[in-house]
């Protein structure tokens, strides 16, 4: 009793004096903040950013720094202001994910899922490989700034996300946050310009919204909705649910009123493939659910042009129509053009990032429409890397495809995030022909699309640790 009653004054003590120090380091950084609003707004608002972004990443928020970068990589791609501050910003955020590696490393989070090893060797060979391209490129500086972006990007996806999940139930937040994200933006930009404050339709009638090209709202979806409309169909009754429900219209709408082909040959393909990954391993009631799901959004994307008053993708000016068959601004003379690219240097390539730079000049002088890129991630690749920089590369955007099939058909409960997985990397494979972007970290589309390759990976790993009887080989 005697050693009880002396143990609390100590306790007290220690609590008051933990009080009075967090409460003086509080006021401490606002009148740091104070003094340096008077002085620089820009650098009291970068010490805000700093601070907040350093607590984040202390804490392992996962389902709030991923999303964030999601955001941080859209504003860069859309028509909004200081272009020159979002582009720093979204190295900022991304280096800021891939720090929780380094802080689950120190006070590691209990219950995560394991670092997918084998594809995470693969991704990081890819990485050194692009990044010693820097050695032949045709512009080094740009190989080198691009090359470590990349390693950012592996950091983030294969090391620090896992690593700071706290069961599936966030992994499930993150995809449901980008979707809600990507809605938001889309639904932002049919309010502003229907108000006038932006130009969200070009004259042609394709909505753009706040991108700065209709076709960006497709490629931006491809591996964020197809997952969404098969995590809704997971979902019980609730809130959360009806959010997400409205949130897969609002960016199906968007996606039909853009004209983009591309996106909408995506959406449906990953939607299609998740049902029948679903349908195929016994979750059938996910499978009629994302069924209804997918009608109610061809409905309304069909409702959205008389209800808005504009029409279809029109043909003409060196493109097709919505409904005639073609890539797209003459893609296939695109795609023709790069051989000769590519039989330049076909094993190693011109070095990451070389594209934008050698294809103006290569472009058939027939075109109308100068793209100023191969507008194929995998071709681009083989220009860049050669065929052995793209042979990886399919073999590991493949392989998530694979990871996510086999996550279904495993008996733990992960396996219903089989078929979302799935469902966002067939829809990024698609997307991948008619649009560059795999090797781009900097852009809406290399990150979520790899961050779901990673997951699937390390969600199967994680089941098939814990379920050897139930797996199809034996537990790595």
């Amino acid at each position: 009793m005697a050693l009880l009653s002396s143990a609390l004054p100590r306790n007290r003590a220690r609590a008051v004096l933990t009080s009075t120090a967090l409460s003086g380091l509080v006021v401490v950084v606002a009148l740091t903040i104070g003094v340096l609003s008077a002085r620089s707004p820009r650098l009291a608002i970068a010490v805000v950013t700093a601070a907040a972004l350093g607590w984040l990443v202390l804490r392992r928020a996962a389902t709030i720094l991923v999303p964030l970068a999601v955001l941080v990589l859209a504003w860069d791609s859309t028509v909004l202001p200081s272009a020159d501050v979002s582009f720093a910003a979204k190295f900022i955020v991304l280096g800021a994910v891939a720090a929780m590696a380094v802080a689950s490393l120190v006070a590691p989070v209990e219950g995560h899922p394991p670092v997918p090893k084998a594809f995470g060797s693969g991704l990081l060979l890819l990485v050194i490989f692009a990044t010693a391209s820097t050695a032949w490129s045709v512009d080094p500086a740009l190989s080198l700034q691009r090359g470590i972006s990349i390693a950012l990007m592996w950091a983030a996806v294969v090391l620090a996300v896992p690593l700071s999940l706290r069961g599936d139930d966030e992994v499930r937040n993150i995809v449901r946050r980008n979707a809600l994200l990507l809605a938001s933006l889309v639904g932002l930009g049919f309010v502003l310009g229907l108000a006038g404050e932006a130009t969200a339709f070009q004259t042609n009638g394709r909505f753009l919204g706040l991108m700065i090209n209709p076709n960006t709202i497709g490629y931006f979806a491809a591996p964020i909705l197809p997952p969404a409309v098969l995590l809704a169909a997971q979902l019980g009754p609730g809130r959360r649910r009806l959010m997400l429900a409205m949130a897969v219209v609002v960016v199906a709408v968007g996606i039909a009123l853009s004209g983009s082909r591309a996106g909408v040959l995506s959406s449906v393909v990953g939607i299609t493939v998740g049902l029948v990954v679903a349908g195929t391993f016994r979750q059938s009631r996910q499978a009629r659910r994302a069924f209804a799901i997918l009608a109610a959004l061809v409905v309304a994307g069909v409702l959205a042009f008389p209800a808005l008053g504009v029409t279809a993708r029109l043909g003409g000016q060196g493109t097709e129509g919505f409904l005639e068959l073609g890539g797209g601004s003459g893609r296939e003379l695109n795609w023709g053009n790069s051989l000769p690219l590519l039989s330049e240097a076909p094993l190693f390539g011109h070095g990451l990032g070389s594209t934008p730079t050698l294809f103006p000049q290569a472009q058939s002088t027939s075109q109308r429409v100068i793209l100023g890129g191969a507008h194929n991630s995998y071709l681009e690749a083989a220009i860049d890397l050669g065929l052995v920089g793209a042979v990886l590369l399919i073999v590991l955007a493949v392989s998530g495809l694979v990871a996510a099939v086999r996550l279904s058909h495993e008996a733990g409960p992960a396996s219903r995030l089989g078929p979302v997985f799935t469902a966002a990397i067939a829809a990024g494979l698609i997307e991948a022909v008619f649009e560059t972007g795999m090797l781009a970290a900097g852009g809406v589309f290399a990150f979520p699309f790899w961050l779901s390759v990673s997951l699937a990976h390390s969600l199967l790993a994680r089941e098939r640790a814990f379920s050897p009887a139930t797996s199809t080989r034996a537990p790595t």
